[in-house]
């Protein structure tokens, strides 16, 4: 086990080099489903171009300013082909929405935003930053990745923003990846909120409160677990995706995260169907 245990932290001393958080998969100490390092492997590659357009994003921004026809070019291209991103933003250095595409939701321009979690850290750090769930001021719940622009004289511009759904972006990769195999993906924040279920009903509650929940101790409690370490696995009782009967489920899980903001992939897959 001291092993284990030491290739687990040599891998994500690695990790964290990278604006993106990587996982060694060589290392993974258990059997897990091919299925999760399938799917870890393209969130991975999803955060990758996500990185990449931002910062392409902000370069251009820099150029061009953050309000007038041309940054409007650069944020529709920001968002174009990607059926995950509601709209993109560029917001000044006092966190107010001064242009968005597309063209739909620039009645928000002029919105101050600068209380949201993520805005007011990437204008106190200056780094980019990728939020957790929340109520955007569109009236939805989504993420939001914020990267900051930056003058040729390295003076502080603001920042562009692409605000995402992230149960569009989680089930355009898992969804053609689980169909037809006996393994389910299911993905939740750090406190416990659920990202991503096949079940649509489940998007959204958190595991450590929802009523739901409150009759799987083992669930529960499994939960706390994958809140606090980036990878392991488990068994729970739940209900079955394709009844309401109760069945015995294996879990795996794993990390992937960007900015410093993780997200948990869990698989699994029946061990009696009673």
């Amino acid at each position: 086990m001291a092993n284990v245990v030491m290739s687990m932290c040599v891998a994500f001393s690695l990790v964290f080099v990278s604006p993106v958080l990587l996982f060694c998969q060589s290392r993974l100490p258990y059997d897990y489903p091919p299925v999760l390092i399938n799917v870890n492997d393209r969130i991975i590659k999803l955060f990758r171009v996500l990185d990449a357009d931002l910062a392409g994003a902000a370069e251009e921004i820099s150029k061009t300013g953050l309000t007038g026809p041309e940054a409007s070019k650069v944020l529709k291209k920001l968002c174009t082909g990607k059926t995950y991103a509601v709209d993109c933003a560029a917001v000044d250095t006092k966190g107010v929405m001064v242009t968005l595409e597309p063209g739909i939701y620039k009645r928000y321009e002029g919105t101050d935003i600068s209380k949201q979690e993520q805005v007011a850290t990437m204008l106190s750090t200056k780094k980019p930053v990728f939020s957790k769930v929340f109520k955007a001021e569109e009236g939805f719940d989504a993420v939001d990745l914020e990267r900051p622009v930056f003058s040729a004289s390295k003076e502080f511009m603001g920042s562009v923003s692409i605000l995402v759904k992230p149960e569009i972006l989680l089930s355009s990769v898992i969804e053609p990846l689980v169909r037809g195999i006996p393994t389910e993906v299911w993905v939740m924040q750090k406190d416990g909120r659920i990202l991503y279920d096949a079940k649509k009903e489940e998007i959204g509650k958190v595991l450590f409160t929802d009523p739901l929940y409150g009759s799987f101790p083992d669930l529960v409690a499994m939960g706390g677990k994958i809140s606090k370490q980036p990878l392991g696995n488990g068994v729970y009782e739940f209900y079955s995706k394709e009844t309401k009967r109760t069945v015995t489920k294996e879990a795996f899980w794993t990390t992937v995260g960007l900015y410093g903001t993780q997200w948990r992939l869990i698989a699994t897959r029946y061990l009696n169907k009673n």
